[in-house]
């Protein structure tokens, strides 16, 4: 995967496995899908078990991606520094939270990469999930030819169709969108 890709990194809970997602074996300036190269698509989450020494990562989730003959979509380049499998997160469960960029949603996996839940969500570019409450916290940010700045940072509960968005925040900040949550108080801190 190129190093203009922004890849993300998430823990399961007993610190077992790393899951991986932002990678993508894409040209510099991609317009089309023949140019991913297919040992690094568009989309794929990969886990690495830590427990193994010398073990590489292996594919964990393909993303469904909409027939492109059909569905034009972005393409990951190094404008965007993104690819449809965006932000990741782990929740107690161990179970997988993935911000599909393509098809605007947070994508829910079990442990065993069978696929749980489809949660709307526009640009889902980094997700966290609160261990207690199982809350979606999302930065929403436009894929945008090289200027992508923060739209809002929104609160979910729930999952799949009956999902609502109970929060927003508006951000005025460009750059960096990473985010952490700590959920050790009666009241969420996001960092």
């Amino acid at each position: 995967s190129p190093d203009w890709l922004e890849a993300e990194v998430a823990f399961s809970p007993d610190g077992r496995y790393a899951y991986y997602s932002g990678l993508a074996g894409t040209v510099y300036d991609g317009k089309k899908p023949e140019e991913i190269d297919p040992k690094w698509p568009n989309g794929r989450v990969y886990r690495h078990d830590l427990t193994r020494p010398g073990a590489n990562p292996e594919p964990f989730f393909d993303l469904p991606l909409p027939d492109w003959n059909t569905t034009r979509y972005w393409m990951p380049s190094a404008w965007d520094h993104r690819c449809a499998s965006a932000g990741v997160d782990v929740d107690p469960q161990g179970n997988v939270y993935i911000g599909d960029l393509v098809n605007q949603q947070v994508v829910a996996v079990s442990p065993q990469g069978k696929l749980l839940s489809k949660t709307p969500a526009p640009w889902p570019d980094r997700v966290r999930v609160h261990p207690k409450t199982g809350d979606l916290y999302v930065v929403v940010r436009a894929v945008s030819r090289g200027y992508r700045s923060p739209d809002k940072l929104i609160k979910i509960r729930g999952r799949g169709d009956a999902a609502k968005v109970v929060a927003e925040l508006p951000t005025k900040e460009r750059g960096n969108t990473e985010f952490t949550l700590d959920a050790r108080g009666g009241t969420p801190a996001l960092w």
